[in-house]
């Protein structure tokens, strides 16, 4: 007979876990392990159908027709009402393509954000896929890899993705947005990264026009078209360039002033295109020769190089490469380099201004396949990394320190997680690690790292007084809450260029030597990520009246005062500081105000998706979101004394907070409310609601806003909340909204 503590042991206590746990659990099964659960009880019968990320694989089951009545099933039953994460369609083996377009049409109107398709179709000529998911306003992540026999899947002349991030396309057929050209993604702003494989062009079409200013990543693969074509890269921003197996046919570029990295992996195929392969690749190495810093050559594209210059004026055609810093020898595993494209190495290294050489290869090279003299020197690197490698997996038994046997790069790694504190600490260690933080390019000083002002303040002053001035600073985050933090500022203002992500925390007024670094703050072409703070309300910080940031992303600023333009009417003073700011994607605002006699605050950014504004400045003031693309709006105060407008209708809304907890003005917060037409999730603070049914009493003819696409209200509890929830929505005619009292 079991004890009452065994029998506490064998409860069931997973069922007993609330519901986002479970469904956090269920992420990591596969999908019909997940729809299996239902059987296990009543308390898991109907979980799955909440799950927000689906993966259908039909290596899950034993025929593809069993696959096929899953997903329909799936698709069938799960809570329509719940919003998808992500879809990963994932079937070897031809599907259906009206089940294929059942599903993409399913994701796209439950607002899916990460989509995966990696299909085969049998469809006739010219197929094309569900429309909608082209212009999906969530998306932020596509990859479509549909081989469709015989055709390939056609692809629009242009893509309305607003959101997405990551496009991943394989076996796509181009087709022209207007006369000869094929210009697919320059409305999509917000991209980021592009991957495109194993594609071709419609016919007629002769140029494939990647053209987007946000692109920073992109890597093109094979094409199947035999036909030449020309590429033409219209993307300033690229910052890594990949091309795989075939070199493009004709390459042609603007100014990529920010290519740091590219890699170059094309297959020997000497026996067909050889004139064009030849023509192709010297072709790439021009174009990108101005500006590329560090470059990677695979082993098979050294050969293509060697056999194409056995006529001896191959070699005269190898362009300089003003910039290049690094130069990487990419071996593959059965891959054996022969002393005349090693001599071609050599070459390569030689023909251009080089600060830094090196070369990488997998260890069986370095080791097994040794180079004659003259190429002695290319491999020295690779060797000695050869040599750490196999130290550092050994199994430890003979108790050295493993960890100071590591390359510096690894050791420098490490030490870039840890507080400036703790990696400065880290050189009483040993000799070896001595001088290795000298080299940071992030520091970090935390006030409360220390017990003191003074000890704060002397360690700020050791560390500039040690570090490696040589090496810019990428990320700097500082509590400038003394003399020696803001006078530091002022001697890293030359960094402030290429600086990348900078927060600066005052606790008192800031001096005079911090207000001459604000010019370079505000003006750096690299700064991604900006967080400006004063912590006492009576200290202010004027801003410039318009931030010039082209790379920034995230901007959070708080106590700090906006200038009016100088060209605006006395009548109608308008502030306006991020217009500049073309990469912005996320804002928050704390106790800002307007200085002098500015009256409205412009938050005008047709790239901004996301804005909080907390805590309001008591000086009243009009804010007027010119911001087409917004996605989240928030506001958190204690007070409402300032009226929001937009010229947009905001469509691509999907979240709104207003949390006002004392002091809201009805008719304020209904003006505001007229900008969420189309918001899809709207949340209310009991005094908002408060508010709305004052305005109500005292004037029953009260406007309410209309909402058309809202899916979820969330309130917190009031007295009669049901009914005042009814009587917001009343000019809605939705019938399907989601309630919620919290």
């Amino acid at each position: 007979m079991q004890s009452d503590g065994d029998r506490k042991e064998d409860k069931d206590r997973l069922s007993y876990m609330p519901d986002l746990v479970l469904l956090h659990i269920m992420k990591f099964m596969s999908m019909k392990e997940a729809v299996q659960t239902c059987v296990l009880s009543s308390r898991w019968k109907e979980l799955w159908k909440h799950l927000t990320d689906l993966a259908l694989n039909s290596s899950d089951f034993t025929n593809l027709t069993h696959f096929s009545k899953f997903v329909s099933w799936v698709i069938s039953n799960r809570d329509s009402s719940i919003s998808l994460h992500s879809l990963d369609l994932r079937r070897k083996g031809c599907i259906d393509h009206e089940l294929l377009n059942t599903v993409m049409g399913y994701a796209v109107s439950h607002d899916v954000q990460q989509l995966t398709i990696e299909v085969n179709l049998s469809v006739k000529l010219g197929f094309r896929l569900h429309p909608s998911v082209f212009s999906c306003k969530s998306l932020t992540y596509l990859k479509l890899s549909i081989w469709a026999v015989p055709w390939m899947t056609q692809f629009p002349g242009s893509l309305e993705l607003p959101a997405l991030k990551t496009l991943h396309l394989e076996h796509i057929t181009f087709t022209a947005s207007e006369n000869d050209s094929a210009e697919p993604f320059s409305t999509c702003h917000m991209l980021d990264t592009l991957v495109l494989d194993r594609f071709n062009l419609h016919q007629g079409v002769k140029f494939l026009c990647i053209c987007n200013s946000n692109l920073s990543s992109l890597t093109i693969g094979s094409t199947i078209q035999e036909a030449p074509y020309k590429c033409v890269l219209s993307t300033p921003n690229l910052r890594s360039l990949a091309v795989m197996r075939d070199p493009l046919h004709q390459l042609s570029a603007c100014k990529l002033c920010f290519l740091e990295q590219v890699s170059i992996d094309c297959e020997a195929y000497f026996h067909t295109h050889f004139e064009r392969t030849h023509s192709a690749l010297i072709n790439l190495l021009k174009v990108l020769a101005d500006y590329v810093k560090i470059m990677i050559l695979s082993s098979s594209t050294l050969q293509i190089l060697h056999g194409l210059s056995t006529s001896g004026s191959m070699i005269t055609q190898i362009p300089y490469f003003a910039q290049l810093r690094s130069l990487k020898l990419k071996m593959k595993s059965s891959s054996n380099i022969s002393d005349e494209v090693a001599i071609l190495y050599k070459y390569l290294l030689c023909n251009r201004a080089l600060m830094e050489e090196s070369s990488e290869q997998p260890m069986e090279e370095s080791t097994e396949q040794p180079m004659e003299e003259s190429t002695d020197q290319i491999m020295e690197e690779s060797k000695e990394e050869t040599i750490m490698t196999q130290i550092a997996g050994t199994d430890g038994e003979d108790g050295r320190d493993r960890l100071l046997e590591l390359h510096d790069s690894v050791l420098f790694h490490i030490i870039q997680f840890m507080s400036t504190k703790t990696a400065v600490r880290a050189s009483l260690l040993s000799s070896r690690w001595k001088n290795l933080w000298k080299c940071l390019d992030t520091l970090r000083f935390r006030r409360r790292d220390f017990e003191t002002i003074s000890k704060y303040s002397k360690f700020i002053s050791y560390v500039v007084s040690n570090r490696d001035t040589s090496i810019p600073l990428r990320h700097l985050d500082l509590d400038a809450c003394c003399v020696t933090a803001q006078v530091f500022l002022a001697d890293v203002t030359p960094d402030l260029y290429r600086m990348q992500h900078l927060r600066i925390f005052f606790d008192g007024k800031p001096r005079s030597s911090f207000y001459g670094s604000l010019p370079f703050i505000f003006s750096s072409p690299a700064l991604k990520s900006l967080t400006l703070s004063i912590f006492l309300h009576r200290h202010v910080l004027i801003l410039p009246q318009t931030l010039h940031l082209p790379a920034l992303e995230t901007l959070y600023l708080a106590n700090v005062s906006f200038m009016a333009s100088e060209d605006d009417d006395d009548d109608f003073t308008c502030a306006e500081p991020f217009s500049n700011c073309v990469s912005l994607n996320s804002l928050e605002l704390v106790g800002c105000s307007l200085s002098g006699d500015a009256k409205v605050l412009n938050i005008s950014n047709s790239n901004l998706s996301r804005f909080t504004m907390k805590r309001y400045d008591e000086k009243h003031y009009n804010v007027v979101m010119s911001t087409p693309n917004l996605i989240s709006f928030s506001i958190k105060s204690c007070i409402s004394c300032h009226d929001f407008s937009s010229p947009y209708d905001l469509s691509l809304l999907s979240d709104a907070n207003i949390n006002i907890t004392s002091g809201a003005i009805h008719a304020i917060i209904l003006r505001c409310l007229q900008m969420f037409s189309y918001v899809r999730r709207l949340t209310l603070s009991r005094n908002v609601q408060a508010a709305i049914l004052r305005g109500v009493s005292a004037n029953a003819r009260t406007l309410l806003p209309r909402f058309y696409r809202l899916k979820t209200l969330k309130a917190q509890k009031i007295e009669n909340s049901e009914i005042f929830m009814k009587y917001l929505l009343q000019n809605s005619q939705l019938t399907n909204v989601e309630v919620i009292s919290f």
